[in-house]
């Protein structure tokens, strides 16, 4: 969706640019713009830059999102501040390597990667 985007459901992730008013489930959502509030312990998606994400399903974003895959892939352009456990990639530039299935493929700034 390109806009505004007021409600989103389900657990499928969504890629959304504008203004995030609330968001539902367990999957993180892709954000671009401002995230008014996010529901169910997901507190970690910040304005402008994301402070702190939690959980398996966390993602990093900041920048824009050109592509997701299934599950796990996410297709990141922006900065990362710190990543999410596991799941996350550590990754500076462009991308060199991606590690595991569950890796993030990052264009920018890693500041501070997960556990592994």
């Amino acid at each position: 969706m390109i806009g505004k985007t007021h409600k989103v459901g389900r657990e499928k992730a969504r890629l959304l640019m504008g203004k995030v008013r609330k968001m539902g489930r367990e999957d993180a959502r892709f954000m671009i713009g401002k995230v008014r509030g996010v529901g169910r312990g997901r507190r970690d998606m910040r304005l402008g830059k994301l402070r702190k994400v939690g959980q398996k399903n966390a993602r990093l974003l900041m920048g824009k999102v050109r592509k997701m895959g299934q599950e796990n892939p996410r297709f990141v352009i922006g900065e990362v501040r710190k990543a999410g456990r596991e799941e996350a990639g550590v990754m500076i530039g462009k991308m060199r390597k991606m590690h595991r299935e569950n890796a993030r493929f990052v264009i920018g700034k890693v500041r501070k990667a997960g556990r592994d």
